[in-house]
């Protein structure tokens, strides 16, 4: 067990909640890994950061909020929440002031994120020994 403390686990987000259970495998897998693993970084590429976006709604859709579940991550210890800015502004989620910024419009995230660039994100995934993708 001391051998998998020294390494670092990555699991990446790269699709839309509820459409299929891959969020809620990947965050059960997060969850159930903490024990083994002293440092987990958490990627949303794509459309997985609409996983951790607040004030969803699935019981519209007859499904279960699987979602809040990220709130445990500061109990596990889990601070390391990554995303790329490129991948932001291509959704509109960031967009770009007059003086040519790029800034956040109104969207809450359940996580405090980091933001990278596309080369800096590579090399965070690069880090980790395990990369999940889901």
């Amino acid at each position: 067990m001391n051998i998998v403390k020294k390494k670092i686990l990555g699991v990446i987000f790269s699709r839309a909640p509820y459409g299929a259970s891959f969020g809620e495998e990947g965050l059960e897998l997060i969850i159930s890994s903490s024990i083994f693993f002293k440092k987990i970084y958490i990627f949303f590429i794509s459309d997985g950061i609409f996983q951790i976006f607040y004030n969803q709604k699935p019981k519209l859709i007859f499904l279960n909020k699987y979602t809040n579940l990220f709130k445990m991550f500061n109990f596990l210890n889990i601070k390391k929440c990554f995303s790329n800015i490129e991948n932001l502004y291509n959704r509109g989620i960031l967009k770009k002031n007059v003086c040519n910024k790029i800034v956040f419009k109104k969207y809450k995230f359940i996580l405090p994120i980091i933001l990278l660039k596309n080369k800096n994100l590579k090399k965070k995934m690069s880090k980790c020994q395990y990369l999940l993708n889901f």
